[in-house]
């Protein structure tokens, strides 16, 4: 993360300056080692940076992200578990447990993760929500529920207004051209 006054991806609703920006920089450390292959030393320094900040939700949520790269999925639940004694309304936790239930194939499961994921977040996170948002419609399309995919998929727009592949991709799914969809699929609708 780049900018220091945008929201923290932790869901905080901070600043990620006053939040979790020395923990990222210590975080983006460990998940380098990582992706150099050097797993174990990833683990034990990310163990290190909990010690370190045991008391902070993010750390917690990080770590079991971690621990489910490196295909440790219970003790990245467990680990997980951790990041929501220190903060219930974790936004973060949320979408990752989401990504557990995904990989597991359970799709709805995931998408009621993901929705209050999205409740949690500050609604100024826009890049995050956008994330969300996008993984909501690939939920909701594979549970051939195309209405809702289309307003996720809208909020995710809505939240990303600069992403033109985002645009061009909704009128690709959601355009006149597609004959698989209903017509009330193509509709945009207001609630």
């Amino acid at each position: 993360m780049n900018d220091p006054y945008s929201p923290c991806p932790c869901g905080s609703g901070k600043k990620f300056k006053w939040c979790c920006q020395p923990i990222h920089e210590q975080i983006a450390k460990v998940y380098a080692l990582d992706e150099e292959g050097q797993h174990e030393a990833a683990l034990r320094a990310m163990d290190e940076v909990v010690a370190a900040h045991a008391n902070n939700a993010e750390v917690w949520g990080r770590k079991a992200q971690l621990l489910f790269q490196n295909e440790k999925a219970a003790e990245a639940e467990s680990t997980l578990d951790k990041a929501f004694e220190l903060f219930p309304n974790y936004p973060f936790g949320y979408f990752l447990k989401a990504r557990f239930r995904l990989y597991e194939g359970e799709v709805a499961g995931a998408l009621l993760l993901l929705r209050k994921s999205a409740e949690y977040y500050d609604p100024n996170a826009g890049d995050i929500l956008a994330q969300i948002y996008i993984e909501i419609f690939d939920c909701e399309m594979k549970l051939n529920h195309p209405i809702a995919a289309h307003a996720a998929a809208e909020l995710a727009a809505k939240y990303s207004p600069a992403n033109a592949d985002l645009r061009q991709g909704i009128q690709s799914v959601f355009g006149t051209d597609n004959p698989n969809l209903p017509p009330s699929a193509r509709q945009l609708h207001s609630f």
